[in-house]
């Protein structure tokens, strides 16, 4: 799996166009979450990438997050079977997979308006400050 730009309006419909595609029988191709946790966590990393609050960092990521900076923001795919952090993981059940397909292609498209907006505003906000 490729690295994908979510501000590109073309990946940002792909992206909803393949979460509509998704049923309640999809087989997970990545790790063990079911397809309503895999929806779940994908909404609360855009909800994360959008909020204005920040998580609190460790010292040791100030230390060691220069020397792996590269290994996330690359261009290779992720390994799979990789950990997922404590705070995007879901105990979701399946009952609850079309509410969350909604909630998730919903988030998508509010991610890519708020980003577009940010990223517009952003050269503006550093003159001003």
């Amino acid at each position: 799996m490729n690295h994908t730009n979510l501000f590109k309006p073309e990946t940002a419909e792909h992206f909803v166009s393949r979460v509509h595609k998704l049923t309640a029988h999809s087989k997970p191709q990545w790790g063990k979450m079911n397809i309503a946790q895999m929806l779940a966590h994908t909404s609360i990393v855009l909800e994360k990438a959008m909020s204005k609050e920040k998580e609190p960092r460790k010292l040791i990521s100030y230390i060691l997050g220069p020397l792996f900076k590269h290994l996330i923001t690359n261009s290779k795919p992720y390994k799979t079977g990789l950990p997922t952090s404590p705070n995007f993981i879901t105990t979701e059940e399946e009952k609850d997979f079309e509410q969350k397909k909604h909630a998730c292609s919903k988030q998508s498209i509010n991610f890519r308006k708020v980003a577009r907006l940010t990223f517009l505003l952003m050269p503006i906000l550093f003159l001003v400050r």
